[in-house]
């Protein structure tokens, strides 16, 4: 929205000074010192800066829109200030630790299925074992006629108390066994999704940085051509004021000033963004480091 908002701001610039020397062309016109052609010329620019005014007004008003959407109300009753993109790029601080990478939600998320996983392998292997539970019955663990003659429910008794009975898998030992190889496998898929997660957060991290340090050099390398492209300008109108050269001298500088001058909101804005997806990669900025996290051990 700021970007837009500067976009707008430096547009209106240029068709006030287009108007201006629209009129100052026309003046010339009729004092015999300068071409029709001139006049046909400013007024042309002054059309094409006047479109793209409309269509950054439009561009504004939509994210406008967006806004007013996102906050839950009506666009026709949401009205945002101008007040252009003043806000500096903060500094990033060397050395960031990878820890910070552990808030963010999708590694978190991650990991706990991995946690979860790993756990339900001593379910599984649990599973081998006997059981010895206390009931009131005797004979068989269960009330239900259709699991008497399972022998995954048969019970016996075990130790001198009575109602201390043993529950011996016999003949579910294949179950078992594919069960935990089934859990094995969940939990290796588990490990191969927890590392891709983590790589894409490095990813994302790394493209940011590597956006940012780019439009870094693209805003040194920009400043300089604005300052030129300014000087440009004033010159070829100082040159067209004396008879010098024509105007269309004058309109080629003139357009090269205001494309380097939004180039230079363009990149201002994209920097702004940038910061921002770095932010979200490291999982909501670089200030606060996280605990330790937890060891996952396999069983």
């Amino acid at each position: 929205m700021r970007e837009a908002e500067g976009d707008l701001d430096i547009l209106r610039r240029g068709v006030s000074f287009r108007e201006a020397t629209l009129r100052l062309n026309q003046a010339r016109y009729e004092a015999g010192a300068a071409g029709e052609l001139d006049v046909a010329r400013a007024r042309s620019e002054l059309a094409i800066n006047r479109t793209e005014l409309a269509a950054a007004e439009g561009r504004r008003a939509r994210i406008e829109n967006a806004l007013a959407i996102l906050l839950g109300k009506p666009p026709a009753s949401f009205s945002l200030m101008t007040t252009g993109l003043q806000a500096e790029v903060p500094s990033i601080p060397a050395g960031l630790p990878s820890s910070l990478l552990e808030r963010r939600p999708d590694v978190v998320a991650a990991q706990r299925a991995l946690v979860s996983a790993n756990a339900r392998i001593g379910v599984a292997k649990a599973a081998f074992f006997p059981q010895i539970r206390l009931t009131g019955q005797a004979g068989f663990e269960s009330d239900d006629m259709s699991d008497l003659f399972r022998w995954s429910s048969r019970t016996w008794f075990f130790g001198p108390f009575l109602g201390a009975l043993i529950s011996v898998p016999i003949l579910d030992g294949g179950r078992n066994r594919n069960e935990l190889a089934r859990v094995k496998a969940v939990y290796e898929e588990s490990v191969g999704n927890y590392r891709q997660k983590v790589l894409v957060a490095f990813g994302d991290v790394e493209d940011s940085l590597a956006g940012l340090r780019s439009l870094a050099g693209q805003a040194a390398a920009n400043q300089d051509a604005v300052v030129a492209a300014k000087r440009a300008a004033q010159l070829a109108q100082i040159r067209y004021d004396v008879g010098a050269t024509g105007y269309l001298e004058v309109i080629d500088a003139q357009r090269t000033a205001l494309d380097v001058v939004r180039d230079e909101n363009r990149i201002r804005g994209a920097r702004a963004t940038g910061t921002v997806a770095l932010i979200r990669a490291l999982g909501g900025g670089w200030g606060d480091v996280p605990a330790e996290p937890e060891k996952v051990s396999a069983r």
